[in-house]
Parts: structure tokens; C-alpha cells; sequence
């Protein structure tokens, strides 16, 4: 029986505490844009939440009203209180430091600049590190097969990410370039969402590497990567004991992610659903 929860928004930080994402807890998925359908007669509802008199949320500066809002909605459909009593009468403590981090010195609004400001870091970098730039360059197929129509190749690597399930059509990387992991590989062995780590190297297959201008954006002795197998991140706080076979410590294979969306082509007035393969 627990009396007190606690509650993180990343993985890393919940697993550090002992805890529990607040995503998690309130049985939602992060960007999934589907709210959750609260039942009055909830049962398991009524019992997650019938010993609980306190809560605990760590990083508060990372959570929003609306946030807060579910959060006290669920509370008091669980306790069977008026909505009006906040938080259906659990005692919710609030931990966070405003001052913990400096000033960001470039805010950005869109994807589009995001990934642009991104882009000429990468380029920057291997400059400064003497690396040969070196961009992934995502597969795209329609319906299973491979695109073959250039201009349409072209649109749909120049798409912002907002529009493809967040994965880019080019990702430039840079050995030593910091990463973090989006997603929980592997949660008893700290591979955790939020959790950060160093490219080291990226495995591919060498055939079809090019270095055919693909983009304007990137240096014309830039190495295009069609076809990688996955890339090795250094993760200094994973909790790996034993060497992986022919990797040294720490060395994590992460492996390609494949998404797929819907797009509209105005050339033919119809929606295709295409399949991208990438990091």
C-alpha cells in the first residue's frame, strides 16, 4: 500500500528517484494527442489512487496547466470528490529549481528552424573536428515500394519533421555530437527516455553510399549514408555490467526507427501513405 507517489516528466529522472513518469501514471502517452477516457465507476482507477495522500512532482518547471489539469481531474474521479476541491483533497508538493539552468540563448517556434540551426551546428563541428560531414538520408516507400520519381524523392526529404512523425529526411552526425534517447529501450538497464549519451559511429552498408549533392544545405564533399544498419552510442550512466560481444563498455547499438504517415500530393489530389525509414 503507498501513500506517497512520485512523479517526474522524463524517464531518467523518475528512475532516479524511484518513481513513476507523471505520463505514466496517469495512463497516457506522451504526444499521443488522444485524451483518456475517465469512467466514473473506474475500479482500477478507485484502487491505483485509494491509499495515495501524497504526491510528489519533481521538476516542476517542466509541466504545464493542462498537465496539472488532467492530472486533477483523474485524482478526483478516482476519490469520488468534487471536482471543486483541488486535487480531490491529496496533498501535492512541488519540487523544482527555476535557476537551474542559464538563459537559452536561441529560442525557436518552428521545426523547420530547429532543424536548420541544427544543421549548420553539424557542419560546424565537423569542421572544427576535421570530420568529413556525414548524413543520413532517409528511405522513403509508397504502399511497400521504393519512390522512384525524383521531384517526389526530393519533396519528401526537404518535409519538415512536424509533418513525418519527427523524423528528418536528412540527419547529419558528427562523431562525439551529444544524443538523447526518445524513447525507453530498455528501462532496467537505464536505456531510458531522456537519458543522454555521445555518438561514437555509425554502421552502414557501404554500397550505396554517395556523394551526390542531395541538399544545398550541406558541404559538396558530404558522404550520404542510404542504407544504415545503426548507430553506437556511448551511455556513461546505463547500467550495462558485462562488454556486449565485440563492443567495448557503455557502447549501445541503436538500432533504425521506421515511421509511417500520410501525405497529400496536389499533382494527383490523393492522400499516399508513405513509410520512412531513419534514426
Amino acid at each position: 500500500m503507498q501513500m506517497m507517489r512520485k512523479l517526474e516528466p522524463t524517464g531518467i529522472a523518475a528512475a532516479e528517484i524511484d518513481g513513476m513518469t507523471i505520463h505514466s501514471f496517469l495512463g497516457e502517452q506522451r504526444n499521443s494527442g488522444k485524451p483518456r477516457t475517465i469512467k466514473l465507476d473506474d475500479s482500477k482507477l478507485e484502487k491505483k489512487w485509494r491509499s495515495v495522500e501524497h504526491v510528489l512532482i519533481d521538476e516542476t518547471s517542466m509541466f504545464g496547466l493542462t498537465l496539472l489539469a488532467k492530472l486533477n481531474r483523474i485524482i478526483s474521479t478516482a476519490k469520488h470528490v468534487d471536482p471543486q476541491v483541488p486535487f480531490g483533497g491529496v496533498n501535492i508538493i512541488f519540487f523544482g529549481d527555476y535557476l537551474q539552468y542559464r538563459p537559452a540563448p536561441i529560442l525557436v517556434f518552428r521545426n523547420e528552424v530547429r532543424t536548420q540551426l541544427n544543421n549548420k551546428a553539424a557542419i560546424h563541428n565537423a569542421a572544427q573536428l576535421g570530420y568529413v560531414p556525414m548524413v543520413c538520408v532517409a528511405q522513403d516507400t509508397c504502399n511497400g515500394k521504393p519512390i522512384e520519381d525524383p521531384i517526389l524523392l526530393k519533396k519528401l526529404l526537404e518535409l519538415s519533421d512536424s509533418k513525418t512523425e519527427h523524423l528528418p529526411g536528412s540527419l547529419p552526425f558528427v562523431p562525439e555530437m551529444p544524443v538523447i534517447l526518445t524513447q525507453n529501450i530498455a528501462i532496467e538497464l537505464g536505456l531510458i527516455n531522456g537519458i543522454n549519451g555521445i555518438f561514437r559511429h555509425l554502421a552502414y552498408q557501404t554500397d550505396p553510399v554517395s556523394t551526390d549533392v542531395l541538399s544545398e544545405i550541406f558541404p559538396k564533399n558530404t558522404q550520404y549514408i542510404h542504407r544504415p544498419l545503426h548507430a553506437l552510442i556511448e551511455i556513461a550512466k546505463s547500467k550495462i555490467e558485462s562488454n556486449l560481444e565485440e563492443l567495448q563498455p557503455k557502447l549501445v547499438p541503436i538500432p533504425v526507427v521506421e515511421q509511417t504517415f500520410l501525405i497529400f500530393f496536389q499533382r494527383t489530389r490523393n492522400q499516399n501513405q508513405i513509410e520512412k525509414q531513419f534514426y
